[in-house]
């Protein structure tokens, strides 16, 4: 062959493997969770919004249709005209993508709400727990903790993201008095709650902190760790003058059993400005004596 017939398919084959490089980087790029995600949660909003709820369901992980069928799925729905914009990665890790938009509902304000979509079996889901979580919570309030727990654990499972599933189990927990499962469960509850929105309340979010600083204090004997959750508490907002006297004194305690009087002190003196019971003041009192300290003015 001649030299130029011999540069011809030398150039030629260059331009083939580039272009199969070029294909396999555009089809890595293609499934990358930045770039598929955002595509699916665009699809599963303009599906809800176009009441094509089957299309939207048909993303659900296969746990999640184990927990809701279309029916119950349909029904959950709202009937209120709504839009949505504005779609972006607000977390991202192995596994799992939580997406923001904005929603806008007729009728109300504008708010930010939120769509998790997670990895299962090499395909992007929803792992959609919801139905699960209103059951969770008829449960507890029909004073069946039995039930609840048993939804909670399946709700969990679906959503293993879900920081209410994980409190509903910490105080399932607590009340059965396994302590230190109870302390796993609320800690990763809190820990989840920085980073995946849910309906935990701050008010929920702290009676958490105050069975970890129970547990800690009078189960599994760890006072430091007590003193950690008692200052998260203080940190709280609006928190009321009857809660804080309550955490100081008990805070209190912890100091003193830790042999760190002045801190208790401190604490008490606090807590005198704050408490106002008969039964707290007298508490108080009795504690200066106990250090030592001149009874409070």
């Amino acid at each position: 062959p001649s030299p130029w017939r011999t540069a011809l398919n030398a150039v030629a084959a260059l331009a083939g493997v580039a272009g199969a490089a070029y294909g396999i980087w555009h089809w890595r790029v293609a499934r990358s969770p930045e770039v598929a995600v955002p595509k699916l949660a665009a699809r599963y909003l303009d599906d809800l919004r176009a009441g094509d709820v089957a299309g939207a369901y048909a993303m659900f992980s296969d746990a999640a249709k184990s927990s809701c069928s279309l029916a119950d799925f349909r029904a959950s729905r709202a009937t209120e005209t709504w839009t949505w914009s504005d779609l972006r990665i607000e977390h991202i890790e192995p596994g799992a993508v939580l997406m923001a938009y904005d929603l806008q509902v007729s009728g109300e304000p504008p708010r930010v709400d939120h769509l998790l979509f997670t990895q299962e079996n090499g395909r992007w889901t929803r792992p959609y727990n919801w139905t699960l979580m209103q059951q969770v919570e008829k449960a507890f309030d029909n004073g069946d903790p039995d039930k609840g727990l048993i939804l909670a654990q399946e709700a969990a499972t679906v959503d293993p993201r879900d920081p209410m599933a994980w409190g509903y189990l910490c105080e399932a927990a607590y009340y059965r008095k396994a302590p230190a499962v109870a302390q796993t469960r609320c800690e990763k509850a809190i820990e989840l709650a920085r980073t995946y929105p849910s309906d935990l309340s701050l008010k929920s979010l702290y009676h958490l902190h105050a069975i970890l600083a129970d547990i800690a204090n009078n189960s599994l004997h760890q006072p430091e760790k007590a003193l950690e959750q008692f200052a998260e508490m203080l940190s709280f907002p609006q928190i009321s003058p009857a809660d804080q006297c309550q955490i100081l004194l008990a805070r209190s305690q912890t100091y003193i059993a830790l042999s760190r009087p002045g801190e208790a002190l401190a604490d008490l003196d606090r807590g005198a400005q704050l408490c106002s019971s008969p039964q707290d003041l007298q508490f108080i009192q009795d504690q200066r004596r106990r250090l030592g300290a001149p009874d409070a003015q």
